[in-house]
């Protein structure tokens, strides 16, 4: 199959289903999803069609949420702090590159914060959980989409 041949395919199937409305493209991990969508918009566009592209990449829940929501889901005990545990992680960690968020530096501040609000072993229990699910992470789980967001996003009120 020629380069855009793909592209000519979806030309064609949207001829003959003049009522779609979504187009949706699956795939792996850096399988290039975006880079075709942008070139299906940009085909569709220049056909005089409306198009709102919705990647998945804009909606990832922010990884301090989610490890803190690990964190609590393995130590129950921890829910009425659950708001300081984010604040320590999300705090410490958003302005890093994704590779050094958990760097030594960081996990030595993130421990110290914790100490202030439990014991030394308790803290060692919490940061050994941060860096569990830091080290495991997976972008291409459910978990790790805000869904209600993106519900919003294509149903928007404003009708653009």
């Amino acid at each position: 199959m020629k380069e855009n041949q793909w592209l000519s395919d979806i030309s064609k199937m949207l001829k003959e289903n003049p009522n779609k409305k979504i187009i949706l493209i699956g795939g792996a991990s850096s399988a290039g999803k975006t880079y075709k969508c942008r070139v299906i918009k940009n085909h569709l566009e220049e056909q005089g069609k409306k198009c709102l592209l919705v990647s998945l990449d804009n909606f990832y829940k922010p990884l301090s949420k989610r490890i803190t929501n690990y964190v609590v889901s393995k130590r129950p005990q921890l829910e009425p702090y659950k708001k300081n545990i984010h604040f320590i992680i999300s705090k410490t960690t958003k302005d890093c590159p994704f590779a050094e968020k958990f760097s030594k530096e960081n996990q030595s501040v993130i421990f110290s914060q914790l100490e202030k609000l439990f014991n030394k072993k308790i803290a060692r229990y919490i940061l050994d959980d941060i860096l569990q699910f830091y080290q495991n992470v997976n972008f291409d789980v459910p978990e790790a989409l805000a869904f209600n967001s993106i519900v919003k996003q294509i149903n928007c009120k404003d009708g653009k």
